[in-house]
């Protein structure tokens, strides 16, 4: 339970600083297509970091705190990332390709289908 509360803390505060950093950007005029760019990259180095700096000291309820939580809520591109991540550093290449196009592709085509079953 202790850990399900640490993912929700930390879920719950990435996704309303994504939320204040997009109302900033389009505050700005910034099109909301690079605001979520942004969002995507911030949160990439930010996980990137995070994984870095727990392999060196390991503290399971921070990591699901920031790792999972955090930057899972801000955004999940950086858990896409860091999958891929993952896969590439086993050598496991077509798998991380397979993955990559996969989740694009058929994300986007599940995108269009709700969109078509609603209208």
């Amino acid at each position: 339970m202790r850990s399900l509360l640490l993912v929700g803390i930390g879920g719950g505060a990435g996704s309303m600083l994504r939320y204040g950093l997009s109302m900033l950007m389009t505050k700005l005029e910034i099109h909301t297509t690079w605001a979520t760019f942004v969002v995507n990259a911030f949160g990439c180095l930010v996980m990137g970091l995070l994984i870095a700096l727990f392999a060196r000291s390991f503290n399971h309820e921070l990591r699901l705190l920031l790792v999972v939580g955090f930057c899972g809520g801000f955004t999940t591109f950086s858990t896409f990332s860091a999958d891929t991540f993952s896969l590439m550093a086993g050598g496991d290449y077509w798998m991380a390709g397979l993955y990559v196009f996969g989740t694009v592709f058929i994300g986007f085509l599940a995108l269009v289908l709700g969109l078509k079953i609603v209208a």
